[in-house]
């Protein structure tokens, strides 16, 4: 995903197929079927020598990211930036991870003849399996498909043991393998286009605060979809962040309403809000004169007494227009 940011910073991306260009990359682990994000890193270049330089190269990135889920027995489902035999191989042996991904054409660990699409067929599959010993851990299931002429799509699998097509997708022919990847590999653009259509950034160009705006922005769609998970209660997302905001925000209306020097129009928008009523304290009443709640402002009217109290009172502090007769 991409924060939009055009501001001052080292490590500021362009990426032409987002619809920001520029902003702060940040890589994140998003379950495919909740779009519950539970991991994220950003993508700060090279860092210094010291204790915290990390790499950045994809299969450190993948093996950070996937800490929260390691050793759970789930897929995990990435693009050709990331896919490769030894981090696939990495994830089942070490993590009890499978991978669904896409490659690109360039690693090494592809053979020859998956790479010949001249004398191939529109709508067939070829399948290419890794050997696995007790020298070589393979268990990696290459698939490549000829959707067009001269074009191939070429996949990585650790989750599928055998090469099959799914009988659901009719005169395409496609694998199962691609039927897996196409049902689980939008994660990640959901969360980002949630997240534009109601987002907390504002123009700035400060990146930390660009960053704060996107963590809010993921920790809003966390929360509205552990609440549905928990009462199945389905509601809008703009409905959500307004409800959400009022709760928040209520404590400290109710804490700042109780301050004594308060204006008083800025204490009636606060009642206004919260609905509450003034409890003023009778005995400081008598000592000072204040403003009628019920009059209009132009009138200072003061009084020692507090006409809210009594819905008489209100009356006797607002002046009778008097009656004009039209003839």
């Amino acid at each position: 995903m991409l924060e939009a940011f055009r501001g001052r910073c080292r490590f500021r991306q362009y990426i032409a197929n987002k619809p920001a260009k520029y902003g702060i990359k940040i890589y994140g682990l998003v379950d495919a079927r909740t779009f519950l994000t539970s991991n994220l890193e950003i993508y700060a270049g090279k860092q210094p020598e010291g204790p915290f330089q990390l790499k950045n190269d994809a299969a450190s990135v993948v093996l950070r990211l996937i800490e929260p889920i390691s050793g759970t027995g789930r897929n995990v489902t990435t693009d050709n930036y990331f896919t490769s035999v030894p981090l696939a191989n990495s994830l089942l042996v070490n993590h009890r991870l499978t991978t669904i991904g896409t490659m690109r054409k360039n690693k090494p660990q592809i053979p020859r003849e998956l790479l010949d699409v001249k004398n191939r067929l529109v709508k067939s599959s070829l399948f290419a399996y890794g050997e696995y010993s007790d020298e070589n851990l393979n268990k990696c299931l290459l698939v490549l498909y000829v959707p067009k002429r001269n074009k191939n799509v070429l996949l990585l699998s650790t989750l599928h043991v055998h090469g099959k097509i799914d009988d659901d997708t009719g005169d395409a022919f496609k694998p199962e393998v691609i039927t897996d990847y196409n049902l689980t590999k939008g994660g990640v653009d959901v969360v980002d286009k949630i997240k534009s259509e109601y987002s907390t950034a504002r123009f700035n160009n400060r990146w930390p605060y660009t960053v704060f705006c996107g963590l809010l922005n993921i920790s809003t769609i966390n929360s509205q979809i552990i609440c549905r998970e928990n009462t199945n209660n389905i509601i809008t997302r703009r409905q959500f962040i307004s409800e959400l905001s009022k709760l928040l925000v209520m404590p400290h209306l109710y804490r700042h309403s109780q301050i004594p020097s308060l204006p008083y129009l800025l204490s009636q928008k606060i009642r206004n809000i919260t609905g509450e009523r003034p409890t003023p304290n009778r005995d400081q009443a008598t000592q000072a004169k204040v403003k009628c709640e019920f009059c209009p402002l132009r009138k200072n009217w003061f009084s020692r007494r507090f006409p809210s109290a009594l819905e008489d009172s209100r009356m006797k502090h607002q002046k009778k227009k008097p009656s004009v007769q039209k003839f």
